[in-house]
């Protein structure tokens, strides 16, 4: 279950000298210690005392791990460019409080040397429960699912020759990545509609090219990229990784890109939809380029599926991933429509199947 809800501001404070503050709301959940953590941020509404956010949806088992009466404190802050960002005052409420329409609440500032200053209010324009289904459920429903599945042929992951290497080559035994491509892959197979799955490299050059290509077939056949099962998926990155030099930079947007036609081709009546699945050491070297990728798929019927292979820490993963907040284009100032990504680290969960699987389906159907 999910939190569906619209907030605006009015007449909110700012320490502005100039203009009217450039407001966003972080959402923090109060733990059983007591503590508060982060679960969501908003985007900024530049220049604005009364600003309206885009309407947002946050999973329960997120917010207050589906207590109703879990305190839930909206934290009210002005964006500045040049300087650190400027705490406003804040709001104290619960899930069961925010339900209904047009709930007002008064903005706070209790550690301040002037706590009874009016500093304006923050408005629920609407706030529901909606229950999601099941990845199951969703397939039931008559959902074909198709797979497309990438993996980095960077050489950041290390030479295959190396024993240290992600890609180790060596016969007799699994590497980092096709262990990935068996555990996650089985998982995602029983739901393909045909067993079979459109599978690419990126990253790696490929014989007589002078650069590396970040799109390209992993069997060898650009006309006809499909093979049959998690089998053809090994069978053809054994094959890739005999004749291809890992080489890199890192770079997401153009399989996005290819994954978002391929969610286009099925007419509308068809319900047809597409799980990109993409493995990588998680050095991506092409941000904003795959951020606005994202944003331009985030309204077709599309789910990213990001399985991080390796030690990295995986940060630029996270932002992806937009749980805590939406995904915002440096280059256009556009939002996400949808949060279609998923972030999931192998390294964490590879022995344990039934949690693996949990993560890997786990926002689909809220996708």
């Amino acid at each position: 279950d999910a939190l569906k809800l619209q907030i605006s501001g009015s007449k909110l404070v700012t320490k502005d000298w100039f203009g009217k503050g450039d407001h966003y709301l972080v959402f923090k959940r109060q733990r059983q210690d007591q503590q508060f953590e982060l679960v969501h941020k908003t985007e900024v509404i530049k220049n604005s005392k009364d600003p309206l956010w885009m309407r947002m949806e946050i999973p329960l088992a997120k917010l207050n791990l589906g207590n109703m009466e879990t305190p839930i404190v909206i934290e009210i802050w002005d964006w500045n460019a040049a300087s650190s960002h400027d705490f406003l005052g804040q709001v104290t409420t619960t899930v069961s409080n925010m339900l209904g329409t047009m709930r007002r609440f008064a903005v706070t500032k209790p550690q301040s040397k002037n706590p009874n200053r009016d500093r304006g209010e923050l408005i629920v324009n609407s706030a529901e429960i909606f229950r999601t289904p099941s990845f199951l459920e969703f397939v039931r429903g008559g959902t074909s699912i198709n797979v497309v599945v990438a993996v980095d042929f960077t050489l950041s992951n290390g030479h295959p020759m190396d024993p240290k290497s992600l890609h180790f080559n060596q016969p007799g035994t699994w590497n980092a990545y096709q262990q990935a491509i068996i555990s996650v892959g089985e998982i995602v197979e029983k739901y393909s509609c045909d067993k079979r799955f459109e599978a690419y490299g990126f990253g790696g050059r490929l014989p007589g090219q002078a650069k590396a290509s970040f799109c390209f077939a992993l069997n060898g056949n650009a006309n006809a990229p499909l093979v049959n099962g998690v089998q053809g998926i090994l069978d053809a990155y054994s094959g890739a990784l005999n004749t291809v030099e890992l080489y890199g930079p890192t770079n997401f947007a153009q399989i996005i890109q290819k994954a978002h036609e391929c969610s286009r081709r099925s007419p509308p009546n068809m319900q047809e939809y597409v799980v990109l699945l993409i493995l990588t050491d998680g050095e991506i070297t092409d941000m904003e380029n795959t951020v606005d990728a994202i944003i331009n798929a985030s309204g077709s019927p599309l789910s990213i599926v990001i399985v991080g292979i390796g030690p990295a820490d995986f940060r630029n993963m996270h932002r992806l991933d937009g749980d805590e907040q939406r995904l915002t284009s440096m280059n256009t100032g556009k939002f996400v429509e949808r949060d279609i990504v998923q972030f999931v680290s192998f390294r964490d969960l590879k022995d344990n199947g039934p949690l693996l699987a949990k993560e890997v389906l786990h926002e689909i159907p809220d996708q």
